[in-house]
């Protein structure tokens, strides 16, 4: 589940965050450019892709796959992954599992590493290396510039490589290399913003699920 957690919270990242990077490099700028496109945005929506593959026994790799849907308006988001809603509201997890009829809520520490979008882009804000991979052409129009970032002083992380769509400088993937060998990779489908989404549609309302188990720290 803790992975899973982090897995969530790098597609929102990407989302909701703004890198603090100064524009000296060219790959560097293109991420910025991207970043400050997407606060623009009034809501998101996409569909995603998200593989987990880590070492196995004889030396096999193992592949985790899952697909899901995300829908952000401002900071609020809901994502569906795995027959389970996640509700992210300013400092809370909520998840909804209607297999077990029963909602989770979790406090997001700014202290906590594994689960505070601030603190996952702190690994790279800190201090990375950035240069151009090569470009690949998707369809006729769409075309992808992927970067590398090798964050310096990470004890876990040992690259990222990230595409942006040249023309609309939408995120389309990312794919992190732990030094424990795990590759996890997320990539984005029909992305479609300000389309209008109203924050209803996002926000959890407790009173939907009335016989639902609601497990959650005190006073929330």
């Amino acid at each position: 589940m803790k992975t899973f957690r982090q897995e969530l919270f790098i597609i929102f990242t990407w989302c909701l965050s703004q890198m603090a990077f100064a524009q000296t490099n060219p790959a560097l700028a293109l991420i910025k450019e991207a970043q400050n496109k997407t606060l623009e945005y009034k809501d998101q929506s996409f569909f995603f892709s998200l593989i987990l593959d880590a070492p196995g026994r004889n030396g096999n790799r193992v592949e985790r796959k899952n697909k899901g849907s995300v829908i952000l308006v401002g900071d609020i988001g809901r994502l569906i992954l795995n027959e389970q809603s996640i509700y992210l509201e300013s400092n809370k997890l909520i998840t909804v599992s209607d297999e077990d009829e029963e909602i989770t809520v979790r406090l997001i520490d700014t202290n906590d590493n594994n689960f505070s979008p601030v603190n996952i882009l702190d690994k790279y804000t800190s201090g990375s290396d950035f240069k151009f991979l090569k470009k690949k052409q998707f369809g006729e129009t769409k075309i992808v510039q992927f970067i590398e970032l090798i964050p310096k002083n990470q004890e876990d992380i040992l690259k990222v490589i990230l595409g942006i769509e040249l023309n609309s400088k939408k995120v389309h993937s990312y794919h992190e290399y732990g030094k424990n060998d795990v590759i996890t990779k997320v990539e984005l489908f029909d992305y479609k913003v300000n389309q209008g989404k109203d924050v209803d549609q996002v926000k959890f309302d407790r009173n939907k699920y009335p016989d639902y188990d609601y497990i959650a720290p005190n006073d929330m």
